[in-house]
């Protein structure tokens, strides 16, 4: 829901990475690790994109929960700067291809204020599919059921 400080805002499950060993996290650990801190950063991406300016300061959690999967993954400041930054520009990267789904999706919440979880799947895939851009994709969202 849109503030005077920021253009909405999304939650998520925690994630816990519990005890790691930098050597013994398998490719699969690393990848869900990895799209944790893309996600992380995509809202602060997304809205510095909305907004043209700079918006680490509304994202001042997000990126210390993306600063400290990537250190645990890591393990030493100069890999994971890298890994940061990496991960930061594979997240314009994605959002810039998205972004005319972000704006579907972005309507919908300020039409709707909420999405529930359930509705996220089929919401998304309607999105995602070329016609539900093209024919102005409001009209097919299922309304919210309490």
């Amino acid at each position: 829901m849109p503030t005077d400080e920021t253009a909405g805002s999304a939650s998520h499950a925690a994630f816990s990475l519990g005890h790691l060993d930098v050597d013994e996290i398998t490719p699969t650990r690393r990848d869900r690790i990895e799209r944790k801190i893309i996600a992380a950063l995509a809202g602060a991406v997304a809205e510095e994109r909305l907004a043209g300016c700079d918006c680490s300061a509304t994202a001042r959690q997000d990126h210390a929960s993306a600063a400290d999967l990537a250190l645990r993954v890591c393990g030493g400041q100069r890999e994971t700067n890298a890994y940061l930054a990496w991960l930061y520009i594979r997240t314009e990267m994605l959002i810039e291809r998205r972004w005319p789904a972000i704006e579907a999706l972005a309507a919908i919440l300020l039409e709707r204020r909420t999405l529930h979880k359930r509705e996220l799947p089929t919401t998304i895939q309607r999105i995602l599919d070329p016609a539900g851009i093209a024919a102005g994709f409001r009209a097919a969202t299922p309304a919210p059921r309490d």
